[in-house]
C-alpha cells in the first residue's frame, strides 16, 4: 500500500503529515532542512512512501537532491 506524506517546506525545517496505518492523521514537526535531518527522515520512510510538497523556491532543493541521489523518492 502506498504511504503518502505531505510536506510543508520552510527555510530551516519542514513539517510532515501522513495517515497512520490505523487511519489517524500523524504529524512530524521540525525536521531540519539539512543533509543530516533530511537523511534521517528519508531513512525512516517505508519503501512505499510517496512525498508530496508544493514548490517553495529553493527551500525544497536539498530534499529533492537527496531523494534523487538516493533514489528514494
Amino acid at each position: 500500500m502506498v504511504q503518502i506524506y505531505g510536506i510543508d517546506l520552510g527555510m530551516s525545517s519542514f513539517d510532515v503529515s501522513f495517515l497512520s496505518e490505523s487511519g489517524s492523521v500523524r504529524h512530524l514537526s521540525g525536521v531540519k532542512n539539512t543533509v543530516h535531518g533530511i537523511s534521517k527522515f528519508l531513512l525512516s520512510l517505508p519503501s512505499s512512501a510517496v512525498l508530496c510538497a508544493e514548490h517553495t523556491g529553493v527551500y525544497g532543493d536539498l530534499l529533492l537532491r537527496l531523494c534523487t541521489l538516493n533514489r528514494t523518492c
